[in-house]
């Protein structure tokens, strides 16, 4: 109760505050009193983009520019004859007549005048540039199964322009999958020219705008860092509304995600067939073949190429586990379970290790009268071992829908323990057994009533242990960003504090919303991916109150 009372006043707050001006005083970034031109389309699809001139001389011509494609990946050119255009001035600072819409092809002349009563005709105008992007941000050698050849992504040094194919294969007569900067090309161009990858290879981009790069692909390993990810490397790969690549938006998702080799399979648990994409482009593929198998509960992986698939299934229905190696090939029974647990499985599932080896195959039990249970499977040398209810104590429990827990296991030794998180305790354990041993409170700025902490991942990369939690937001339309964690967790003498300032916490980025209106439900996912190389970690999300679909990632390159 006191929960819904909060969330109303905090509610009511928001709109009392919501009336206030909006003509801030701006501090003064130059000694100009005009600090800056912000301009946005008119008309079309993308009158929220932003194009913004930081002002350093009112002496010349104030140039706006605006890209020549926009968005830079489409092929749609710009037109900038009708451009909104707002200043940021310093207080008492005006311009006449007042700013609007202007053909950003002329010259629009105005009078400045600054906090001292001194005046300037200042002149505002535009100009189309053409894009000056040269990077290669992919670069595959495509697998060959007729030639035994398991593919090799190659890991990419932007710094010094080199990309390492590390293998061992012959590469000696290769095609390339590759991806560039928006309308930048390569020569030569190794998707329609037979390459030979065995010795070192150069190749030049070249930017719409005559701008070159030029990078060198070798067949060689680059040094590591000792440990872990190297700090600073972290970066945004690419983020988008789901919407726009088939997805549904409503309250019957139940987004979790997997991957396989190059693969991300997104599932939105309603009955759809799971969609993949290039998980380094974020380029949509197609869908998975489903054959007879059934993912209307959720999608995992484990860390040797298979792709686990689950059915939802009620008391006194059979759970099933699905596996394929390859989103091309249905899936056939791994698992089958009759459900008399009295709840019902299917929402939440997890594997760590190897299903060909070792692993644990974790899947929460579902009930809205409550629940702090789970069904749990141990895999040794491929082999399944009977199932195991496991009842967690002293932790509180969740109930159904999407305050359902998330569990993931450390490694594949059970006295290694597991993490468990969910709504609304909000507070991130560390079990051993059935009971915390340590865990991370609430986010101390009294808004962890708002997000729901029930996504979560934990991968080895580069001799350390990494876990992330997805904190999904329920309420994104009031400025609550949904929230990413990575924590380090090699050793858990770190593990204490709150979510948001412990001391094993490494990266914590808000993600964008692509929702300004009223959310669906808070469900989610998050999933962490080390490359088969070992140099790259990725860290993807799913929100659904967001539409949001992204990855960071990390790498461990020694520079």
């Amino acid at each position: 109760m006191k929960k819904h009372i909060y969330i109303i006043l905090t509610g009511i707050a928001g709109l009392f505050l919501g009336c206030q001006s909006p003509d801030d005083i701006v501090p003064s970034t130059n000694n100009l009193g005009l600090n800056s031109l912000t301009t946005y389309f008119v008309e079309g699809d993308y009158t929220n983009a932003e194009f913004k001139t930081t002002v350093t001389d009112i002496n010349s011509d104030i140039v706006i520019n605006i890209p020549y494609y926009y968005p830079e990946e489409s092929n749609l050119t710009t037109e900038i004859t009708k451009m909104r255009v707002i200043a940021s001035m310093d207080d008492n600072c005006s311009i006449s007549p007042k700013l609007g819409i202007l053909d950003l092809t002329k010259k629009n002349y105005f009078q400045f005048t600054n906090g001292r009563g001194e005046t300037k005709q200042i002149c505002i105008t535009g100009a189309i540039k053409k894009l000056s992007g040269t990077q290669i941000t992919y670069f595959s050698i495509p697998a060959n199964e007729a030639k035994n050849f398991a593919g090799v992504t190659g890991t990419i040094d932007q710094d010094k322009k080199v990309i390492s194919l590390i293998t061992t294969d012959d590469l000696s007569a290769v095609n390339v999958d590759y991806k560039l900067s928006p309308h930048a090309t390569i020569s030569p161009d190794p998707k329609t020219t037979v390459m030979n990858l065995n010795a070192n290879t150069k190749f030049t981009v070249t930017a719409q705008d005559g701008t070159t790069s030029a990078y060198t692909v070798s067949k060689a390993a680059p040094e590591k860092i000792a440990y872990g990810y190297r700090s600073g490397s972290q970066k945004l790969l690419w983020a988008f509304d789901f919407t726009t690549a088939g997805f549904s938006w409503d309250a019957t998702n139940n987004a979790s995600l997997a991957s396989i080799g190059n693969n991300l399979i997104v599932n939105m648990g309603n009955g759809s067939t799971p969609i993949y994409f290039n998980r380094i482009t974020g380029a949509k593929a197609g869908q998975i073949t489903l054959g007879s198998a059934s993912a209307s509960g959720c999608v995992t992986n484990d860390l040797n190429g298979n792709l686990l698939l689950c059915n939802y299934a009620a008391d006194g229905n059979t759970f099933k586990i699905f596996k394929t190696k390859s989103v091309a090939t249905a899936p056939s029974v791994f698992i089958s379970y009759n459900n008399t647990t009295g709840s019902i499985l299917g929402r939440k599932m997890s594997v760590q290790g190897s299903i060909d080896g070792d692993a644990i195959i974790s899947a929460e039990l579902e009930n809205a009268n409550g629940s702090s249970s789970y069904v749990r499977w141990i895999v040794s040398g491929g082999t399944v071992g009977n199932p195991e209810i496991i009842t967690m104590t002293g932790i509180a429990g969740w109930s159904s829908g999407v305050t359902i827990g998330d569990i993931v296991y450390a490694s594949t030794n059970p006295s290694d323990g597991y993490f468990t998180t969910f709504y609304d305790a909000d507070v991130l354990h560390y079990m051993k057994g059935t009971t915390s041993q340590a865990s991370l409170n609430p986010k101390n700025d009294g808004n962890a009533w708002g997000y729901n902490y029930s996504c979560l991942d934990t991968k080895p990369f580069n001799g350390a242990r990494y876990l992330t939690m997805g904190a999904i937001s329920h309420f994104p339309q009031w400025g609550m960003d949904t929230q990413l964690y990575l924590y380090d967790v090699t050793s858990m003498g770190q593990f204490t504090g709150t979510v948001d300032t412990s001391p094993a916490l490494t990266f914590s980025p808000a993600i964008t919303s692509y929702n300004g209106t009223d959310g669906v439900s808070a469900t989610g996912d998050v999933l962490l991916v080390p490359s088969a190389d070992g140099y790259t970690l990725t860290l993807y999300y799913i929100d659904n109150n967001c539409k949001a679909l992204g990855a960071y990632q990390f790498d461990c390159i020694k520079k």
